[in-house]
């Protein structure tokens, strides 16, 4: 069993429990996202300031991140089903 599979609910009582506000599943999909800590994925800079609540921007480059989409406004492969979740 992978570590995504030990991570992740395994049904929907354990889904509900374990999402049940909007801050604990952007929590999730933080640590999902950047294991080691938020690092931009072009300059490698860990220089961040969170410029709305669901909105990073790059201290060097001045790009935006978000944990369900690139500075380009673009899901990333490994969470593109996440393009339905509130922004």
């Amino acid at each position: 069993m992978t570590l995504l599979m030990k991570d992740y609910p395994g049904n929907i009582v354990e889904l509900e429990a374990r999402f049940s506000t909007e801050e604990a599943c952007r929590d999730y999909l933080f640590r999902r996202r950047w294991p080691s800590g938020l690092r931009h994925p072009h300059c490698s800079s860990v220089n961040f300031e969170s410029i709305v609540s669901k909105l990073y921007e790059c201290v060097e480059r001045y790009a935006q991140l978000s944990v369900i989409n690139d500075e380009a406004g673009v899901a990333p492969k490994s969470t593109g089903h996440l393009q339905a979740l509130r922004r």
